[in-house]
């Protein structure tokens, strides 16, 4: 066993005895150094090799380090399991790190808890203690190499460096060909009509409040194929469903009235469901609802199917991906 990989099966670090000291981009260093080598041992069939490596890694104080940091830097990390316990100071963080042993452990139960739904009713939710939550994700790390070199190459859920974005891609390159199945996908649109139809007396500018975050959200998860057209069509059939809300509203008014009232003003140069309203200033603006058509349409570059970050050969390939993708982002 060479130096480095002493160091990996436990001994303490010297870049840090503290928390504060640590030096996290060594510490993710020689874990991926570690995670790689599990990667090319499954892939060269030495399964025997992996195995060892996996041990090495789960033993590793390393491994621990950033089990524990996953643990007590999320948002479940104000939240304690059964025993009460929680990990907040840097002491008890870096004491945390002998309690991950694999000898005599024992999964503790869930404690409990039951959030509030919008419909009025409860969803139960099971919440692990800090110690058997770092023991998942110390195994994780082990774990994930094998997993993500022996994946599905289309395979995009909970898996690193991969997004819902991708599996959109991979979806309209499967379903855009000539002699590809004929789908339509209307669950969105559905949804909006329910909630303009199961609504008829709630204010105008509720009703735009209401919307808008689903009609941006939905958009904005799709905007990164070629969506124009399906966006003009949802807003013609949103629109189309606003004007039979307006009459259910007001069956004793005339078009014009309806048309005047809802979608046309002054200030708008086209036709747009909309309703007055004062702002923080108390001023009277205009809240418009959100046309998804006008959101810009910018197309996502797929990610390689066969990359992961577990294989050196595509470690430049993600860096140059990473620095593409905070680029959009901010421009």
């Amino acid at each position: 066993m060479t130096a480095s990989e002493t160091l990996m099966a436990g001994a303490s670090p010297t870049c840090g005895n503290t928390w504060s000291q640590i030096d996290w981009r060594h510490v993710e260093q020689q874990v991926r150094r570690l995670q790689m080598r599990i990667a090319k041992a499954t892939q060269q069939g030495k399964h025997g090799k992996a195995k060892a490596l996996q041990w090495m890694l789960t033993h590793s104080y390393f491994a621990k380090l950033l089990a524990i940091k996953r643990v007590t830097s999320n948002t479940g990390a104000k939240t304690p399991g059964v025993d009460g316990i929680l990990w907040r100071t840097p002491k008890e963080k870096i004491q945390a790190i002998k309690s991950l042993q694999r000898k005599g452990y024992r999964v503790q139960p869930l404690r409990r808890i039951y959030i509030p739904k919008k419909n009025g009713k409860q969803r139960p939710l099971g919440i692990p203690t800090m110690k058997d939550r770092a023991m998942q994700a110390l195994y994780l790390l082990a774990l994930e190499p094998i997993a993500e070199v022996t994946a599905d190459k289309h395979s995009y859920g909970f898996r690193p460096e991969r997004s819902t974005a991708d599996a959109i891609d991979q979806c309209f390159l499967a379903l855009a060909r000539k002699n590809s199945a004929q789908w339509i996908l209307e669950g969105v649109l559905e949804g909006i009509r329910a909630i303009i139809k199961s609504n008829p007396t709630i204010k105008t500018e509720s009703l735009i409040r209401l919307l808008n975050p689903k009609l941006r959200g939905w958009a904005n998860y799709y905007r990164f194929v070629v969506s124009k057209a399906i966006f003009s069509k949802v807003d013609e059939a949103i629109f189309q469903a606003l004007c039979r809300w307006t009459r259910r509203r007001h069956p004793h008014k005339n078009a014009k009235w309806l048309r005047d009232n809802y979608f046309c003003h002054p200030a708008l140069k086209t036709w747009h469901f909309h309703a007055r309203t004062r702002g923080a200033d108390n001023r009277l603006i205009l809240l418009k609802l959100a046309k998804i058509s006008k959101i810009r349409i910018t197309r996502h570059v797929k990610l390689r199917a066969d990359a992961t970050p577990y294989d050196s050969a595509f470690i430049p390939y993600l860096e140059k991906r990473r620095k593409q993708q905070l680029l959009l982002s901010k421009g």
